[in-house]
Parts: C-alpha cells; sequence; structure tokens
C-alpha cells in the first residue's frame, strides 16, 4: 500500500497483538503527519468503509486486517481490533522465526550510520550485551570508550525508511555484583551551544547489587576502589534501595 496513510498500514500489518489503543497523537506520530481536521471533529472519519470509493484511510486499517472497534472524539483516542484470521505480515512472511546469540566485539558512541554486524528477519529474537557508559564489561573490563558505547546495530531485512520498527525488550538482566553512579554529564546530551561549567572528572559512588533480593547498596567508604576518592559515611549507606533495571540507549539510526 502507498499513500499519506501506508505508514499506519505498515504498523498494524505487523502489530502482534490483537487489539491496539492509541491517542491521535500516537496515530500522527505514526504517520509522521498531522490528521485532518475532521478526523478530530466527525466519527465518520473514522468508519470502517469497505466500498471500492470509500475513504482512504479506512482502507489502511482495513487491508490490515483490523477494524475500528471505538473511538472517542473527547479524549481524541481510537481504539482497532485484529480481524479473526488475521495474523502479522512478519509472521506470516516468517513462520519460522530465528534466534540469534550476538556476542559484540565493536562498540558506538554515535547514532549515525555503521556497518551492522547482524541482519535479522522480522519477528527474529537477538540475545546480546552492553557495556556500561564508560565501556566496562560484566567483568569490569574496559573494551569500549567512554560516553555510552553502543551494541550493533543491527540491520531489519527488508525494512524501508519511512517504515516504523516494534522492538520489544522481553528482559534486560543484571551481569556485574556492582555499578556506579556519578554527577557528571555527557557533552553530547548538552546542546550544542552549551559550554559546561563542571570538572571533566566527577566522583563516582559504587553500589553492591543483590540481583536476588532485588536491592542495591551504596558500597562503605572503607571500599572505594583504588584511584578513587574515599566519600564521607553517610545515612544512605545503611539503606537497601530497590533495584531497577534500565534500559540505557537505544535508537534508530538514520537511512
Amino acid at each position: 500500500m502507498t499513500g499519506k496513510y501506508a505508514p499506519l498500514f505498515r504498523f498494524l500489518a505487523n502489530f502482534e497483538g490483537r487489539e491496539w489503543s492509541a491517542t491521535f497523537a500516537e496515530v500522527e506520530r505514526i504517520l509522521g503527519k498531522p490528521l485532518p481536521p475532521s478526523a478530530r471533529r466527525h466519527r465518520e472519519w473514522w468508519a470502517n468503509n469497505k466500498s471500492p470509493g470509500g475513504h482512504v484511510q479506512s482502507r489502511a486499517w482495513l487491508r490490515a486486517r483490523w477494524r475500528k472497534r471505538h473511538i472517542d472524539l473527547e479524549r481524541e483516542s481510537v481504539t482497532f481490533v485484529r480481524v479473526s484470521g488475521g495474523i502479522p505480515a512478519a509472521r506470516a512472511a516468517s513462520p519460522r522465526r530465528a534466534h540469534h546469540e550476538f556476542e559484540p566485539t565493536t562498540y558506538h558512541n554515535t547514532f549515525g550510520w555503521h556497518e551492522p554486524p547482524l541482519t535479522v528477519q522480522p519477528g527474529d529474537s537477538v540475545r546480546t550485551s552492553t557495556v556500561d557508559a564508560r565501556g566496562g564489561d560484566r567483568h569490569g573490563d574496559t573494551v569500549a570508550k567512554r560516553g555510552n558505547p553502543q551494541s550493533g546495530p543491527f540491520a531489519v531485512a527488508g525494512a524501508e525508511p519511512g517504515d516504523t520498527l516494534v522492538v520489544t525488550l522481553d528482559r534486560v538482566r543484571i551481569t556485574r555484583s556492582w555499578g556506579f553512579s556519578s554527577s557528571a554529564l555527557a557533552a553530547n546530551v548538552l546542546e550544542f551551544d552549551d559550554v559546561p561549567r563542571f570538572a571533566d572528572e566527577a566522583h563516582r559512588s559504587f553500589w553492591d547489587i543483590d540481583v536476588e533480593a532485588g536491592t542495591v547498596r551504596l558500597q562503605p567508604p572503607e571500599r572505594a576502589p583504588a584511584g578513587e576518592p574515599t566519600p564521607a559515611r553517610n545515612r544512605i549507606h545503611d539503606v537497601a534501595l530497590p533495584l531497577r533495571t534500565m534500559v540505557g540507549c537505544v535508537a534508530v539510526a538514520p537511512p
């Protein structure tokens, strides 16, 4: 399908669930452009019009084997449901999904275009590893340049500029028994004309991670790693805080 509603068609054709609710703003992000004013004023704009001369927008979800179930103009939200028998296009094209075990050996500190070390088919799964913000791996060895080094990138076969990529993170697992935090601010997260007025090296705080208990504790001052300043003891050293995994940095490279 081509035309201005083709991105919505591709999104729904590859969406894994059986029901999808979205705000008008979310639909606009998928389309890459605003909805027409009539979409916010008239319920008929969202009608499941199957006639040959019907609305071009309804062809997008009907051809993807979806139908509009509910529209709320006041809350600016819409709900679509998959037509019985419809399956995601990615699953239909690749009924036998592959699983990839990928151990990165090269890392990148930018979201620009880089040669992908792995190409996957739509619907494939990948298990890989990452390093910390300073390039430290699961053993604490420095294997990449500091500044949020990235694993990948991974190419998706058949993806074209303008497509919507749906990526599901099934699990984010802790691979180390310690971590660190600091007050440092990376220069590449600032506006181009901003000038940071702080020291390049900020003190780090180190934390013990208890994966089984799901907690973290600030390491006591006497266990400060060699070369790191010894912090003053404070009340937070006696508190177990809940462990929460974080995604870090994930992006799509420009075409």
